[in-house]
């Protein structure tokens, strides 16, 4: 019988500079399901061209996730909503993208 190790968390609060609103901030590490690396949704980013070649393709052609989760990277980018989008992929928001949602 394998050993189970209990241990106590205390996540912490941050406050988003976005909304102004405050969120829990929880370790990768306690977060179950599936967690893309960095070089997944900035291949995903690199392939996408608005208008010409859109999350449908990304997806298709170069990353193997849901329609759903390919298109919300796109969105949170293109909007520029998130401070880990500006922070990791701000330099692959085309100029026809700026300001889309």
């Amino acid at each position: 019988m394998d050993r189970v190790v209990v241990r106590l968390v205390s996540p912490r609060r941050g406050r988003c500079r976005g909304c102004g609103r405050t969120h829990v901030l929880v370790a990768g590490a306690l977060v179950g399901g599936l967690r893309d690396g960095l070089e997944v949704v900035r291949a995903a980013l690199m392939a996408w061209r608005p208008g010409v070649f859109g999350f449908r393709r990304v997806v298709e052609q170069y990353v193997d996730r849901a329609f759903s989760t390919v298109r919300g990277w796109i969105r949170a980018v293109a909007r520029g909503s998130s401070w880990w989008a500006r922070e990791h992929f701000g330099d692959l928001i085309p100029a026809s993208a700026a300001g889309r949602g």
